[in-house]
């Protein structure tokens, strides 16, 4: 299979009632030849901070990315599947109409969901979803090679695959839960304020993970690099942060990463080829249901430490998932051009703009948006009256 997501932006740029500019179009058509001229290679995603289409992206069109760098930290893709409702919303000049579309395409392809200042941004529950054809082949690939396994351990796979991406989407919960709450978005303040104030080229960058590096002080180790004080009193507070946040890291200071659930999700009968933790651990934050079969013990200990982080609100994930998304693409629609004049109907027009990208009618949407500022104010305490 030779087509990729750039081939599907070009066949609609041609197809549909309207037209891109021609060089858009003809740009579109490049990219398209050159993933078909790589054949099946092509699937082979590496990262995009590697391919050297997004360094030619980059050095024609350096100030554009310097500008969204310098006011975000992190440039995050816009669907550009969604063409018309995004030039109808910026009135993008054909130059960012490039610019966006194969941004858009590049990031699609390698599975990211943007760049900062070196490096690319990913995170499974979002990311897992791009690059539909790759994912095509995927499924695949394995139906083909559990088939050959026999049905019970095609089943057992099966039932692993599935639990896997079901954690994805609570993960997705998890993060909206954080994002919502005024105690976390004050201690992200806090670290992002002391992350500003850091040396020129600490190389403290997105994305921030936590470390359990430990700074040598004594001189014999010589071959290592002491960094500053303020440096390593950084590093210490940002660990502190996610510890008690329960992080692998921030991916940008609107998007945490939060831990998943160290789980036993194989449940062969063969004791030799079970796979358990030594110790099973669930983050506070993590939506936990009856089919998980959690240990009574390990449930009961995890309900004390989910009250103690007033995280009370766990059958409501799914609502939380929902609104991190909607609050994702709203942060990003609109901080991507700022100051430019905004169309007739600016939050109508936005939000039809969130409804296309997530699949939610408008409706949800604007209630969703309500519902954030309300939970981040600290007007509500929970989701428990939300529908």
């Amino acid at each position: 299979m030779q087509n990729t997501t750039t081939n599907l932006h070009a066949e609609a740029a041609e197809d549909a009632d309207w037209k891109m500019s021609q060089p858009v179009l003809a740009d579109f058509q490049r990219i398209s030849e050159q993933n078909q001229n790589r054949g099946n290679s092509s699937f082979r995603v590496g990262s995009i901070v590697d391919d050297r289409r997004f360094h030619q992206l980059v050095d024609e069109n350096e100030q554009w990315f310097r500008d969204r760098l310098a006011e975000n930290e992190v440039i995050y893709y816009l669907d550009w599947n969604h063409y018309l409702l995004l030039n109808e919303y910026y009135s993008l000049s054909p130059a960012e109409q490039r610019i966006e579309a194969e941004f858009s395409t590049l990031c699609q392809f390698h599975r990211t969901l943007g760049v900062s200042q070196f490096n690319a941004i990913k995170f499974a529950p979002l990311s897992d979803g791009l690059n539909n054809e790759l994912l095509k082949l995927r499924s695949r690939a394995e139906s083909d090679w559990t088939e050959q396994l026999g049905s019970v351990c095609s089943r057992q796979i099966r039932r692993v695959t599935g639990k896997h991406q079901e954690i994805l989407d609570r993960l997705l919960g998890a993060a909206g839960w954080l994002i919502s709450h005024p105690s976390f978005l004050a201690d992200r303040d806090g670290i992002r304020d002391q992350w500003k104030k850091l040396p020129e080229g600490s190389d403290h960058v997105f994305p921030l993970k936590k470390t359990t590096k430990i700074p040598r002080l004594n001189s014999e180790f010589h071959y290592e690099h002491i960094e500053p004080l303020q440096i390593d009193n950084f590093r210490i507070a940002f660990d502190q942060f996610c510890e008690t946040w329960q992080l692998e890291g921030m991916l940008s200071w609107e998007l945490p990463e939060p831990s998943g659930p160290h789980w036993d999700y194989f449940d062969f009968t063969d004791p030799e080829m079970m796979s358990k933790p030594a110790e099973p651990k669930t983050p506070f934050h993590t939506p936990v249901l009856v089919k998980d079969k959690m240990a009574s013990a390990d449930y009961e200990c995890h309900v004390r430490n989910s009250a103690e982080h007033r995280f009370n609100d766990q059958r409501k994930w799914q609502a939380y998932a929902s609104m991190f998304k909607v609050h994702h693409w709203s942060e990003i629609i609109a901080n991507r051009y700022p100051g430019r004049e905004r169309p007739r109907g600016d939050q109508g027009k936005s939000r039809g703009l969130i409804s296309d990208i997530t699949g939610m009618v408008g409706g949800r949407v604007k209630k969703l948006q309500r519902q954030y500022k309300r939970l981040a104010n600290g007007e509500y305490q929970d989701m428990s009256e939300f529908r």
